[in-house]
Formats: structure tokens, sequence, C-alpha cells
């Protein structure tokens, strides 16, 4: 039986995670979702179904012949905004033309039917003969329906992507001065004198490659990914994930760091979800908890509702290739899209959509796009990045619609 993850008709909701890579590809942990269920069906032919814009993109990051066209048998449809825990095992459905829900929400279908299949995918109402379960109190997933929901279940699905990369790594790989029950070095991982690593709390996971600088203190559960340098003087409390060839500093607590982070100064920053090659100045801070220790509210661009997150503890969540100047301060649920850039005094809005100049005390105004893409160039060559011409189409696109 094949195997097609795809995007439903709610993505925008994963504003601004999803703008630049499917929604399966937001990291729910360490791991993207796309990564966790791959990993439930190791072995199988697995593609891909995304948004229209992402098409081109998805099919440089997965192959042309790994993006679903038609289904060639009974095919297994699951929802890239679902996590799946390893007791999902049972759930699935496996005879054809059954459908299992939560709520509103499809999580997974079989259909050997293309058209059906599209049908489902795009929000259209399931057919009459398909054989629909409700499993709303079921333990064994989770679901992103909006982009802070990535922090609401972050420590979870950090702990459970840790608990996998223990039980499956060599432990001769790592360094034996530490308890690798709990601790693992990756012995070509640069670890410097004066460097404190507590997994009183949780498991500390750092790869191949990465460097922790003099004077930081590190408290599990974290993972810290190859090439990623933590400067001296960095304070860590888990849960914290801090992606691949990032460059941090500061106080970093709850918060998950996609790839390409750069966060080199002093500042907090925590609850928060940040995408690929946002630099955060000098001096920016987060603020995750509202003086009256109430439930934190935030915006989406697309609507004039004001949501309730259902979190006390929210700081930002912070789009690919965004920028804050130094001493930038930013409120509880503050949201930021792509390409923006945000300076000057005071706290700015807490919703800041994408290609935004925002600096306090003047009328926001819009990026250019050639000047955006020019910039980007320049950071991604820094981390041995080149933007390929699928990605800039891509953000030439959004950038058309906004």
């Amino acid at each position: 039986m094949d195997i097609v993850i795809f995007e439903d008709n709610k993505t925008e909701q994963l504003f601004p995670l999803a703008e630049l890579r499917p929604g399966f590809e937001i990291k729910a942990g360490a791991f993207s979702i796309r990564e966790k269920t791959g990993k439930l069906f190791s072995g199988k032919n697995v593609k891909y179904h995304t948004r229209e814009i992402l098409k081109n993109y998805a099919a440089e990051l997965y192959g042309i012949e790994n993006i679903f066209e038609q289904c060639s048998g009974v095919t297994l449809f699951l929802n890239g905004k679902v996590v799946f825990a390893k007791s999902a095992a049972g759930i699935f459905p496996e005879k054809n033309n059954e459908l299992i829900k939560s709520g509103d929400d499809i999580i997974a279908f079989t259909s050997s039917d293309t058209k059906t299949a599209l049908d489902i995918i795009y929000g259209n109402p399931i057919p009459p003969d398909m054989k629909v379960t409700d499993i709303t109190d079921n333990k064994s997933f989770h679901i992103l329906n909006y982009s802070w929901d990535a922090v609401r279940y972050f420590e979870e699905d950090l702990n459970n992507d840790l608990e996998y990369m223990f039980d499956n790594t060599d432990a001769r790989i790592f360094r034996q001065d530490f308890d690798t029950n709990k601790i693992r070095l990756h012995e070509n991982a640069d670890i410097l004198p004066n460097v404190v690593l507590d997994s009183s709390k949780g498991k500390i996971f750092i790869e191949e490659g990465a460097m922790v600088e003099p004077f930081c203190y590190i408290r599990g559960p974290v993972y810290i990914g190859k090439k990623t340098l933590i400067k001296s003087g960095t304070k860590i409390y888990g849960p914290v994930n801090i992606g691949y060839a990032s460059r941090v500093a500061g106080e970093i607590s709850g918060t998950n760091f996609h790839s390409y982070i750069n966060k080199q100064h002093s500042g907090f920053i925590g609850n928060s979800y940040v995408c690929e090659f946002a630099n955060l100045g000098a001096d920016t801070v987060t603020s995750n908890l509202k003086n009256n220790y109430s439930e934190i509210r935030t915006s989406l661009p697309f609507s004039d509702e004001s949501y309730k997150t259902g979190l006390q503890f929210l700081g930002s969540i912070i789009g690919d290739h965004s920028k804050t100047g130094i001493n930038t301060m930013l409120n509880t649920g503050s949201i930021i899209g792509i390409f923006s850039n945000i300076a000057g005094g005071g706290f700015p809005d807490k919703l800041i959509d994408s290609f935004q100049w925002y600096i306090s005390g003047r009328e926001p105004s819009r990026y250019k796009i050639e000047e955006a893409l020019a910039t980007a160039r320049k950071v991604m060559s820094r981390r041995d990045v080149q933007m390929s011409g699928a990605y800039e189409s891509l953000v030439r696109e959004i950038y058309n619609i906004k």
C-alpha cells in the first residue's frame, strides 16, 4: 500500500511556519512531522501532496517522482499536520474507502480513486459510502491546527524524539565520560571547559560538529544539531531544540529553533518557534507570560479574529528570514511573518505580516522584493546554502499574493 502525506485545506492557520515549507516540515520537537511519520512507515513508499503554490519547490525537495499525482491502488493518506506517536500504528485504516477523523479534522483515510482522495484533501464533503470513524479521544496523536500548537506540544514532542535518538544511535560514537543514558555528546562535538550539562530534568543530545563555548549552562531536555555554535555564557533551559548550523547566545527557554538561526547576542527568548534564517539582534527579548498570568491571545493576518491560544506561556512565532534590531521587545503571543524587519523602541504590534519594514514611530512599509531576495542570498551563503530557482520563485509568488 502506497502512503501519501498531505496538506489539508487549513494550512493557512499555521502561519508563518508553513509559508516557505509544507506544513509537515514544521518541526514537532527535533524532527519534522514528515520525519516522525516516516519512522512509523519505514521501508514503505511515501509520497507527498502539497498546496499548488509549493508543488515545484516540493518536487525539488523530494524528487518529482515522490509527488503524488494519482492512486495506483489502495493508498493510505495521512494528514501532514497530525503528529503521531509510536502507539498510533494500530489506528490507521487498512481496507479501502475508510476514514478516521478527530472532530472536524481528517486524520487518515484510504482510497483507490484519485478524484475522491483529492476531494477529501481539499475539504469537500466525505463520500456517503465511506466508512467514517471518530477517534477524538485517542491519545496516540495530536494535531497542529495553529502555529502556536507547535509550542503547546513542544516538550512532549522533543522528549519523544530524544527517546528515539537514544534508542537508535550507537552509544559508542559518543563520549564515555558522561552517563550515555542521559547525555550523548558526539565524539566530534567540541565541548569546551567549564560547561555545565544538567540532565536532572531531561536528556541532552549534542550532535557531531557542534561547539559549546566555555561558561554555558544547559539543562535538558535539549537537542543541539550539527554544526551549531553555543556561544560563551549562554543559558539554556529545556525543552529547547537548536537546529542545524545555528549560532545562539543569551537565555533560551522552551523554544524551537528550526535551522540556520542567528541569535548571537544577549537577550531572552522563551516558549517560541523561530524559522530558518531568522536573525535576532542584540538584546532582543520575548515576553512569554502576561503580568496577570492570564491566557494569551493572538491574531493571524487573514482574519480579524482574536484567537484564544489556551496557553499561559507563549512567546513569539517568527517566520523565515525575518530580523529584529537591537533592543527589540516582542510582546506575548507575537506572530511575525516571513522577510520582515522590526526595529526601534517600545513594543511593536503583536501581528506583523510578511515582507514588512516595521520601524517604531513610522508607518510600516513593504519590503522591496529584489532587496529582500538579495539580502536572503547573502544570509544563506554565509551558511553555505545557495538559493534555488524553485525557492526564489516561491518567495516571489507569495510576495505577489500578499
